[in-house]
């Protein structure tokens, strides 16, 4: 899908972002109700400009994958905008959560010092999520060395039932991860609001590597539902 999107996506624009190591939109496939659905979530608004905005064309109805040689018609198209400071709002909430449970709906994987990481560490999932708030935030710089040391030391994995499994992207197979999560937060108030936030972020900017070719999408819900 990603060659769909670049098909639309205006030629300098799209210099642009291969430029760019972390990209301003992230997209996965989901299938719900026998309907095979696209989404994309794009993080400031040149990206929704850009990229939302073109696939918003009425001439755009129909989908085709060269490679694959497959033609999927569209049926219909939904747009829901949120503002960052409703995302803001989510830190300053009184009310706390102690579990987070991350519900991975496509594969998911880190990267460090090129090597692959396909368990949900906490430290790379919220060092992830921290510059990625940061990469799109031109007041708020979420990259904190002292913060991410007490997530490591306060925030753990309660429980988890993920597997392993392949994203292939150009002929090569990468590995990852999908599954429900649950993160529990032991200390204040305020490291709670602060992972709540990020996690909740997280759910449009994708986490970990490729999210802008489908790898990385999630979900937060609440509760201790990991059967």
């Amino acid at each position: 899908m990603q060659g769909v999107l670049f098909e639309h996506i205006e030629s300098g624009y799209a210099q642009y972002l291969h430029t760019q190591s972390m990209h301003p939109y992230s997209q996965y496939i989901v299938h719900e109700d026998q309907k095979t659905v696209w989404i994309i979530q794009t993080l400031n608004k040149e990206a929704y400009q850009e990229v939302v905005l073109p696939l918003l064309d009425s001439g755009f109805r129909d989908i085709h994958l060269k490679k694959a040689e497959e033609e999927y018609s569209i049926t219909s198209k939904k747009v829901e905008t949120i503002e960052k400071k409703e995302l803001l709002e989510e830190f300053y909430r009184d009310d706390y959560d102690d579990f987070f449970q991350t519900d991975f709906l496509s594969s998911t994987a880190f990267k460090k010092n090129g090597r692959y990481y396909i368990l949900p560490d906490v430290r790379l999932v919220f060092q992830n999520l921290m510059n990625k708030y940061s990469a799109t935030s031109e007041r708020v710089d979420m990259v904190d060395e002292e913060m991410l040391g007490d997530i490591e030391e306060h925030v753990f994995v309660s429980r988890h039932r993920i597997q392993s499994t392949i994203f292939p992207i150009e002929g090569v197979n990468i590995p990852g991860f999908m599954g429900k999560v649950i993160f529990r937060v032991k200390s204040n108030h305020t490291l709670k609001r602060y992972i709540r936030l990020l996690l909740r972020f997280g759910e449009y900017s994708g986490i970990g590597i490729k999210t802008a070719m489908g790898m990385g999408a999630f979900r937060v819900n609440r509760g201790m539902n990991c059967e």
